[in-house]
């Protein structure tokens, strides 16, 4: 955007728009945007600094800022930003993975490399299953990160015991690695989680796992 009041004013209905809605794709798609260099709005410091002032939510932008960072090679700073943001925000871990997640989906240059970027964010927020998962995930795009694969998706359940599309890669990778006996456990637990799902959720999370492939 060429005008900074249009920017400043556009960034943060977006930031209280996540607070609403935090997993809404669009939204983010729209965000990652103001922190990409090759796309959209573009990051411009100035204007990034003047939204600050007065945001609705001072923990998004830390977080934003901190991805910045990283993306300039810059982990002191990005570590900075995410301390912040952890004290400002409570979903600060769960804003930085969709920001990766949809800036690799969105094809952004600087987004290339997601693993890398979900490495160094688990500097900031270690062990963190929602990052890991997404690590995992990642990982199964090449049969020869497979195993560091099958070790996110262990972690982050061990965390989070109910992350449902972690469980399933599991089954999907320890078949595909010809661990019998650990894809019919993880399936087992699967079945097990599926069942206390209500009836209205079942179905569509049911139908989600099943588009699930390696």
């Amino acid at each position: 955007m060429s005008d900074a009041n249009q920017y400043v004013t556009r960034l943060n209905a977006l930031t209280r728009a996540i607070n609403v809605n935090p997993k809404n794709r669009e939204i983010y798609g729209k965000l990652v945007k103001f922190i990409a260099s090759d796309a959209g709005d573009q990051f411009n410091m100035e204007w990034f600094e003047e939204a600050r002032v007065d945001s609705p939510d001072p923990g998004v932008l830390a977080t934003m800022l901190g991805l910045r960072a990283i993306l300039d090679g810059k982990e002191e700073t990005a570590r900075t930003h995410w301390r912040v943001s952890q004290q400002l925000y409570t979903l600060s871990e769960l804003v930085l993975n969709h920001l990766i997640v949809v800036g690799s989906r969105e094809e952004l240059a600087e987004f290339s490399q997601p693993t890398e970027l979900l490495t160094e964010s688990l500097k900031s927020f270690p062990g963190s299953p929602v990052l890991l998962q997404s690590r995992g995930f990642f990982y199964t795009k090449d049969p020869e990160t497979y195993q560091l694969a099958v070790s996110d998706f262990e972690n982050a359940l061990e965390k989070l015991p109910n992350l449902l599309e972690a469980r399933k890669f599991l089954v999907l990778l320890h078949n595909e690695l010809g661990n019998t006996a650990e894809a019919d456990r993880n399936e087992r637990r699967l079945e097990d989680a599926l069942k206390v799902v209500s009836e209205d959720q079942l179905e569509k999370l049911t139908e989600r796992l099943s588009r699930l492939t390696l």
